[in-house]
């Protein structure tokens, strides 16, 4: 018996079971984005197509969705979170400080004493974790964020744009709550999926099939794991996390050093160390980076300026490792 993925004339996506030539039985995993300014990249989502999502968890956009989705399912759907749900907060100045010429002219206005406060909006455990780990990202990640828009050629135009983009992703989780049940099996997927790339982990993908199957690592034609070029792979992750990098330049092929520090209970890797050279204000430098796994895959990159940062391993490049495309 066959199992089809399909789009239907409201917008909707079904998943069908080929009973024979000529009948087909609908079953119970609904999502419907029709007319939404993003369906593309939700649709993306529900299937678990991270490889094809064109953003990392990092990025502001992404946490403006998220942040989204959150907060109108908290307005549509509170009366079905679990008893446990836990309160969503937010940062309320109480202290300003401001600064005044001597005609009592106000020259500027800044905060020194913020406090956290209940929002009255509530959500589930875990979602809620998914949110406060996005924020640690872009609380480490402001003064990249900020210069990285104003160096633009079109700065002012691409934080207008921006904001635009945000607005329409806010209309598009309203409109989500609008077009599918808050228990919906489609939206529950679509949640689910949400929450596992905002925590960094590998989708529930949606196959042709309707076999749901998480991305497991490669172990080659033996059936035994194998070492991968892990120079090669950190080069390649360096230099594709080094595009949004404010001050420094990474030399490409610099990697050295590289050692396992420590593998799972399957052999493979669960943390790998190594040296890079980067240029920056005073000339060329040093740097080390610590490459974690978790289930054989790469999870994070902490590099040593940013020690307890998770930076995120591009999603294409991990597929790759994942399907042995380093072998040495």
């Amino acid at each position: 018996m066959n199992r089809l993925l399909f789009k239907n004339p409201s917008g909707s996506f079904k998943l069908v079971k080929e009973a024979d030539d000529t009948k087909f039985k609908v079953d119970s995993l609904p999502f419907n984005v029709n007319g939404l300014a993003n369906e593309d990249l939700l649709i993306k989502f529900f299937e678990g197509d991270f490889i094809n999502i064109p953003f990392d968890r990092d990025s502001r956009f992404f946490s403006s969705l998220y942040s989204a989705y959150l907060n109108s399912y908290a307005r549509k759907c509170g009366d079905v979170l679990p008893a446990n749900k836990v309160e969503m907060t937010r940062e309320e100045c109480v202290t300003e400080q401001v600064t005044r010429d001597r005609y009592g002219v106000e020259l500027s206005r800044y905060c020194v004493e913020w406090v956290t406060v209940g929002t009255g909006l509530y959500a589930k455990p875990d979602m809620y974790d998914g949110k406060l780990a996005l924020e640690k990202i872009q609380s480490a990640d402001v003064f990249r964020n900020v210069f990285a828009v104003i160096s633009q050629n079109n700065g002012i135009e691409g934080m207008m744009d921006m904001v635009v983009d945000v607005q329409k992703v806010i209309s598009d989780m309203n409109e989500l709550m609008v077009l599918n049940e808050c228990n919906s099996p489609g939206l529950i997927r679509f949640e689910e999926n949400l929450k596992l790339f905002a925590l960094n982990k590998q989708p529930v993908k949606l196959r042709a099939a309707n076999e749901v199957q998480p991305a497991t690592i490669s172990t080659g034609g033996s059936g035994t794991f194998k070492d991968q070029n892990y120079l090669q792979l950190i080069d390649d992750l360096i230099s594709d996390h080094s595009k949004g990098w404010v001050m420094n330049r990474y030399q490409k092929g610099s990697v050295s050093n590289v050692s396992v520090v420590s593998r799972d209970e399957s052999g493979r890797p669960a943390k790998i160390k190594a040296n890079y050279i980067f240029a920056g204000f005073s000339g060329k430098r040093n740097g080390a980076v610590t490459l974690t796994f978790t289930n054989g895959l790469p999870e994070c990159m902490f590099f040593f300026d940013f020690p307890n940062t998770c930076r995120t391993p591009n999603r294409r490049i991990v597929a790759a490792y994942d399907n042995y495309g380093y072998d040495q």
